[in-house]
């Protein structure tokens, strides 16, 4: 699947997500005890294990949907609670099919989470922190790109255009098995705000693979961020010629 990979990723969001007033928690049916999921909708970050300063984390969203964020490499795909375990599934552009990650949920208050599992990166401790992330939405369009298999993959990547002598560098990026779905196609980027650095230039870069070989990509990044563009934007693909 490399061959999905933007020039960025070869190289190497803004809504707020509001918490719920207080942990909602139950009993399952073997007696255990059940967090419901409204408490754990929001943004969990923690700081980076390999970067000083840095934080990474994770978007829960209240429809099931999850973002990693600061995570580059690894996809969030979708999220939900079974009694104290927290169930998450992953993918990557190497293996997009969804992984399944168990976490037991060993702690959780209105604003701290702690995650346990064996050689699992994503277990640790997390600090609610919604103010912290922001969010580029769009929606890809590409009439030209035809009908979309079933198994057809979509990459959309948040990148710092400012380096010159360098592809664009990945901020932030999601990974969308289409299953089905066809164009025009909603994607939704969440990203870091302390990763932005002002006076730089930063642009959205999106591609569909098909069968392993790039499908549709667009021309040239579309630039985002600028302080005068649309709330949403919109992305063109176009076929990729054939050899």
């Amino acid at each position: 699947m490399g061959v999905l990979l933007n020039s960025c990723l070869l190289a190497a969001l803004v809504t707020g997500l509001h918490a719920p007033a207080a942990v909602a928690a139950g009993r399952s049916d073997d007696g255990g005890v059940a967090v419901h999921p409204d408490a754990l909708v929001g943004t969990w970050l923690r700081a980076a294990p390999s970067a000083a300063g840095a934080r990474t984390g994770m978007v829960l969203e209240a429809d099931g949907g999850f973002a990693l964020v600061g995570m580059h490499g690894l996809f969030g795909q979708r999220w939900q609670v079974k009694n104290d375990e927290l169930l998450l599934h992953t993918s990557t552009t190497r293996h997009p099919e969804p992984e399944l990650r168990a976490l037991q949920i060993a702690r959780l208050t209105p604003q701290t989470l702690s995650l346990e599992a064996r050689a699992d990166e994503l277990a640790g401790a997390y600090r609610r922190d919604d103010a912290a992330v922001g969010q580029v939405r769009g929606v890809l369009r590409g009439v030209e790109c035809g009908t979309l298999p079933v198994d057809a993959l979509v990459l959309v990547s948040l990148v710092d255009l400012s380096r010159p002598a360098a592809p664009g560098t990945l901020v932030a990026g999601e990974l969308m098995p289409t299953e089905g779905r066809q164009v025009p196609i909603p994607f939704r980027l969440y990203y870091v705000r302390a990763d932005i650095e002002t006076g730089h230039s930063y642009g959205i870069e999106a591609s569909i693979a098909v069968e392993g070989a790039l499908a549709c990509r667009m021309e040239g990044p579309y630039p985002v961020m600028t302080g005068a563009g649309p709330a949403e934007v919109k992305v063109v693909l176009r076929p990729v010629p054939e050899d």
